[in-house]
């Protein structure tokens, strides 16, 4: 399907979210299927799974990039969808542990879609491989 997102594991480094069915189901939604409209169906039941706070964090930036991803690297493409969805994880940031794995990861993670966005932004890009 797409190239980043096919290659992209189901849980990363997050082992918490594969043991989330409705997850799973959303990963496979967006990186096999490629279905915005569905994914984004499942993202809001995401958004209340009942985990603790940080966790909870965490599922909701991944969702919030993958489908960035997709609406970036996907057909049609929906650029401003994709920037509204990192400005949202971007917000979410701000709850998680200042330095903390998680935060570090998901930053290199927004700035690197904000990086396919537009490729001139070359502190997104250098900003992504420095925290990673």
């Amino acid at each position: 399907m797409l190239s980043t997102l096919a290659s992209a594991a189901l849980v990363d480094d997050f082992s918490f979210l594969k043991e989330i069915p409705a997850f799973v189901q959303y990963v496979q939604v967006v990186r096999d299927a490629g279905d915005c409209d569905k994914a984004e169906e499942l993202r809001v039941k995401l958004q209340k799974t009942g985990l603790e706070e940080e966790q909870q964090t965490v599922l909701d930036i991944r969702t919030a990039t993958l489908l960035a991803r997709l609406y970036t690297e996907g057909e049609p493409k929906d650029p401003s969808r994709s920037l509204a969805l990192l400005k949202e994880a971007e917000q979410e940031l701000e709850g998680l542990e200042e330095d903390s794995f998680f935060k570090l990861i998901l930053e290199a993670e927004i700035d690197s879609i904000h990086y396919l966005l537009n490729p001139r932004s070359l502190g997104k890009g250098i900003s992504s491989n420095a925290k990673i």
